[in-house]
């Protein structure tokens, strides 16, 4: 039997045995339950052999009112599991049953929903969650939800700007701030994703429209201050793209790095052929004794790619190392460093064998930091080296953060 079979088996296991041992009071419908078959099916599926698993109980469990969740946690460990097809065979063979009660027929075609989102089968999925939110006042907002999900996974972002809204005017979730407050931000990010879109087919009226819309939705968003920001870069307006950036020092600190790109376009925009200097002032005017490592990086980085038309900036890359690292530990901004020193320094004859060890040493530290991950999900802890305004694992919104430092 699969480890991994968890709490929720455990819990389908007790629901299955109870539902057979505790047939509903006063029901007349003759049990046709038999009681071999039925352990037989626990068996099979204490066994790992869900499909005889799956056999035995569609077989020896009637569906009714008092069955229809254990169905339904059968269905949903086989979708836990991985077993989507053998869930899909389940709440079909529910719904097969004509007896049926309509509300218990809109629970299960959510039920079935889910199996045919995760087995990919998305026009289906949508056919379902349609039909439920069209016909069922119960459970329509659930629906809402699961349809928003699949906008999202199909990069139909105006068909989820449309639920999105829809499910801000339930009761449900005016109900709940906080959801209220996600909801509206996922609003603010359909916006951005169909302006960059519009943005790369280069029909800018649109692009424009779509980010007007993002930011009266939500003005203290990070990438729509971002996306605003390059816009006004664009138009020539470096100041104004500067102030805008600037509140996200205070408001949301822990995205300011994502801001550093457009900042630097902005102070290059205002002092041509001296830009990384003046956001380099920028930054150290902004929080003089609060720098911190990917502010410091990002500007070293900058200075360093200089480096090869204009050597000066590498001296001066150098001494922002030195500076930070005198107060600070770093295991990137360290190797920068032993980098560049090996670059600039003219070994003599006798410590040759030393500069050969320590180029060893500064290229084997580069593979190693390479292969670390730079941003982690607050939600689920997936982590990966770029940035993801919804994480690839989770599908959370604005979880993935930069990881402050590199580890050893």
């Amino acid at each position: 039997m699969e480890a991994s079979i968890g709490l929720l088996g455990l819990v389908v296991l007790v629901v299955l045995l109870i539902a057979w041992l505790l047939p509903s009071v006063g029901s007349k419908v003759e049990k046709k339950q038999s009681p071999l078959a039925y352990v037989e099916g626990l068996n099979f599926l204490l066994d790992d052999k869900p499909d005889r698993a799956v056999e035995a109980f569609m077989t020896s469990l009637d569906v009714n009112t008092d069955t229809l969740e254990t169905h339904l946690a059968l269905g949903k460990l086989m979708r836990r599991q991985g077993h989507v097809d053998r869930a899909i065979r389940i709440h079909q063979n529910v719904l097969a049953r004509p007896s049926l009660a309509a509300a218990d027929q809109h629970l299960v075609h959510l039920e079935l929903a889910k199996d045919f989102m995760t087995a990919g089968l998305l026009d289906r999925a949508e056919m379902l969650l349609q039909e439920v939110i069209e016909e069922s006042a119960d459970l329509r907002s659930m629906a809402q939800r699961y349809l928003l999900e699949l906008y999202q996974d199909e990069s139909e972002w105006q068909q989820a700007i449309d639920i999105a809204k829809s499910l801000l005017q339930s009761k449900y979730v005016r109900s709940q701030p906080e959801e209220k407050k996600y909801i509206t931000r996922l609003v603010s990010h359909f916006y951005c994703e169909l302006a960059s879109q519009s943005q790369r087919v280069g029909d800018i009226d649109s692009a424009h429209s779509y980010l007007n819309h993002a930011i009266s939705t939500d003005k203290l968003g990070v990438r729509v201050a971002v996306l605003n920001a390059a816009r006004l870069n664009a138009e020539g307006n470096f100041k104004q793209a500067i102030k805008s950036l600037g509140k996200i020092s205070v408001k949301n600190p822990a995205w300011f790095s994502a801001c550093l790109p457009t900042l630097l376009e902005s102070h290059e925009g205002l002092f041509s052929g001296e830009g990384v200097e003046k956001l380099w002032q920028y930054l150290k005017e902004k929080s003089p004794s609060d720098l911190n490592a990917r502010e410091v990086m990002f500007v070293v980085k900058e200075f360093v790619a200089r480096g090869e038309d204009q050597p000066e900036k590498l001296l001066v890359a150098e001494k922002i190392l030195q500076e930070y690292l005198s107060k600070n530990q770093n295991l990137e901004l360290s190797n920068i460093l032993l980098g560049l020193q090996l670059r600039t320094t003219v070994f003599e004859p006798v410590i040759n064998d030393s500069s050969a060890s320590l180029t060893r040493l500064h290229e084997e530290l580069g593979k190693h930091i390479g292969s670390q991950k730079l941003y982690r999900c607050e939600q689920c802890g997936f982590s990966g080296r770029q940035l993801y305004w919804r994480c690839p694992s989770c599908k959370r919104w604005d979880s993935c953060l930069r990881i402050e430092e590199v580890s050893a």
